[in-house]
């Protein structure tokens, strides 16, 4: 090799500039020239490709140079060099143990040749085998030894290298604190010795710690300086690693939409491009594109998954079955919301087939709950609870975190065939798996409410047929239905949408409550005497949160978790808007006349008119106190305020109805 080139090279890869070498290299290697310069050039494309992340092209280079080795005497420390890049290579294609082989070599047969900066590379690379061998504590040791040797000799390179592969294994452990900290001694020499690629790989790393920990602005920080590197050297790998780490990210954080920004390459991916690093990430990308309603580009990009897993694995797809179970489950999800149910069903009996010859029960418990699903939207309740309940059955039997869901699910059949006995064996069996304390479990009878008020209540009057004489209860009904088809044809849009939003977001909201495990909530009424006293916080409330608190606050005291003077004492009316403080007031003279007027079962029981009066008596005030606000607020919130009275009347009654009665036979249920 001519000097000058020599030197080029070396600024060359001192400047990271991986691309320029690599055209540099090819463009010698078309000139006539000897075995020994071609070995030199081929030895300088593997560490270019190397460095690139290109593994495959770093491997062919490096066969070449592994070849002339072979048939010429070169100097020693040239055959040491090529073969720890040999061995560095075999590992990153998984040739571990031929690797490992080569090192040991280098150490036990030419040990007095090898000066210290070559020892401490070899110890050092022997390190990471032991660490992807789940060797931790010879894997520490022997990253020491390699960082000894380079702070003897102040070689703040290799210093910067090790210190980088500490945080790795700490990272892998999930002991983040001391990742972040070998990561910063890395970061700090790397910017000492201008090493912009170590200064960059480090970032990355500290940005998918971060990233982890869901730490949206600090991930960020540092996956910016990354990528600002990459682009500038071309890194391709370097700058996918920095859109899956950011697609990781937002996906915990629940932004569909930026999941898809970031991983919107993969589209232009084919079969044979797909690797097994990448099959997750298909299955995150189809998730996202699911959540924002992109079934087609879902539908695409599901279909390059499983045809990536079919070339990886030769059809053998059980080798990754979970990677690839998950991608069918979502085709099967996609062909729901398409209303291709036959070929949703078609999909999940093929994975119900291979998990039972594998025996992953774990597996078909995710099948069964999606079958159930589905026989549920064919209004096949027979079918929808046998898979219900052989799901329920195995996720109780394995422990598995899918039993709420499964619980929830039968709640909704058993609802509609109108078991509501085992309606309430079911929320039951939800409070025992959530561990819900006391102070929670007003949140279940919540969240009962509001699944009721999301059902068309057609069968309501099976249950009722002891009220079905009360005029005033079919009255209420009919107000409810008529209310709701009012709504659905509001000239505003968004007020529509709030609307019908509304209840899933309090669903949503109580199910998040009842599943925390959060042990250092303030008591209920801890959290109520703050909201009373701050204005602020009350300002910061939406219409459907109050109305939320109102629900939570009716029946907390009503099962005598906290005192009935939280319900009196509101006054929130001059700190709300002035379309908001009717409603508020409304709902709030409801609950407390229901509290007051004390609609149990016994009333019920003995046949007397005293519900029948009551009732009429509510009715009629309400209707009475409706009328007053005709005037003062607009046409589409005195909607809404019908509807929350007739509303929390009907189902108010309805659940106190259940769980009195359930108690009053003997609680056997």
């Amino acid at each position: 090799m001519v000097d000058y080139l020599a030197e080029e090279l070396q600024k060359m890869f001192k400047d990271h500039d991986y691309t320029s070498i690599i055209k540099l290299a090819h463009r010698e290697l078309d000139q006539e020239m000897s075995n020994i310069d071609k070995k030199n050039y081929y030895f300088v494309l593997a560490k270019a490709h190397y460095s690139l992340g290109e593994n495959k092209q770093a491997f062919e280079n490096i066969k070449e140079v592994m070849e002339i080795l072979k048939i010429h005497q070169l100097p020693r420390k040239e055959v040491f060099d090529a073969k720890i890049e040999y061995a560095k290579i075999l590992r990153r294609i998984s040739e571990k143990k031929q690797a490992m082989e080569i090192y040991f070599e280098l150490l036990e047969f030419h040990e007095s040749s090898l000066n210290d900066e070559t020892r401490a590379v070899i110890h050092h690379n022997l390190a990471n085998l032991h660490m992807e061998h789940g060797n931790f504590e010879e894997s520490k040791k022997l990253f020491q030894i390699a960082l000894s040797i380079d702070q003897i000799h102040k070689n703040e390179e290799g210093q910067a290298h090790t210190y980088s592969s500490l945080g790795g294994m700490h990272f892998y452990l999930g002991e983040y604190d001391e990742a972040i900290d070998y990561y910063f001694k890395s970061l700090n020499l790397s910017k000492q010795t201008k090493d912009i690629l170590g200064e960059a790989t480090v970032s990355l790393n500290l940005g998918s710690i971060y990233a982890n920990q869901l730490n949206e602005e600090l991930a960020n920080e540092f996956l910016n300086k990354a990528e600002e590197v990459f682009k500038e050297i071309n890194h391709e790998k370097g700058l996918h690693s920095i859109l899956n780490t950011r697609a990781r990210l937002y996906y915990s954080l629940k932004k569909y939409d930026q999941v898809i920004t970031n991983l919107e390459y993969l589209e232009t991916k084919k079969e044979v491009d797909i690797t097994r690093a990448q099959i997750s990430l298909i299955s995150i990308f189809a998730e996202a594109l699911i959540k924002e309603k992109q079934v087609f580009k879902a539908r695409n990009i599901i279909k390059l998954g499983i045809d990536g897993i079919h070339r990886l694995t030769q059809g053998k797809f059980a080798e990754i079955l979970p990677d690839y179970g998950k991608l069918k489950q979502k085709l099967s999800q996609v062909a729901v919301i398409q209303n291709k149910l036959d070929e949703a069903l078609e999909i999940l009996n093929e994975l119900e087939e291979i998990g039972e010859e594998i025996k992953d029960k774990r597996s078909l418990i995710a099948i069964y709950h999606s079958k159930a699903q589905i026989y549920l939207k064919l209004d096949d309740h027979k079918q929808a609870t046998v898979f219900a309940e052989q799901g329920r059955d195995l996720a109780v039997k394995y422990k598995d975190s899918a039993i709420v869901e499964i619980l929830d699910l039968l709640f909704e059949i058993y609802f509609l065939q109108g078991d509501f006995r085992e309606c309430v064996k079911v929320l039951k069996n939800i409070s025992k798996y959530v561990q819900v304390k006391n102070k929670q479990r007003y949140s279940l009878i919540l969240r009962t409410f509001y699944l009721l008020e999301n059902i068309k209540l057609k069968t309501i009057k099976d249950e009722f047929s002891v009220l079905l004489s009360f005029s005033e209860i079919e009255r209420s009904l009919y107000i409810l239905q008529e209310t709701l088809y009012n709504i659905l044809n509001f000239s505003s849009t968004e007020k529509k949408e709030e609307m019908l939003e509304q209840m899933i977001v309090r669903i949503k909201k109580d199910t998040e409550e009842i599943n925390s495990e959060n042990e250092d909530e303030p008591p209920l009424e801890e959290v109520l005497k703050i909201l009373f006293s701050d204005n602020r916080k009350l300002s910061d409330l939406s219409i459907a949160e109050l109305l939320t608190q109102l629900d939570s606050i009716f029946f907390s005291i009503k099962y005598e978790y906290i005192s009935e003077k939280h319900l009196q004492k509101i006054d929130w009316a001059e700190k709300l808007p002035e379309d908001f403080q009717p409603i508020i007031k409304q709902k709030q003279l409801i609950l407390i006349e229901l509290l007051e007027k004390q609609f149990n079962f016994k009333n019920m029981k003995f046949g007397n008119h005293l519900l029948e009066q009551k009732f009429n008596q509510m009715f009629t005030r309400m209707g009475v106190k409706i009328a007053k606000f005709q005037d003062k607020i607009s046409k589409e919130n005195l909607l809404i305020l019908q509807y929350l009275a007739s509303s929390i009347v009907t189902n108010t009654l309805y659940v106190i109805y259940l769980s009195d009665k359930d108690e009053a036979k003997g609680k056997n249920v």
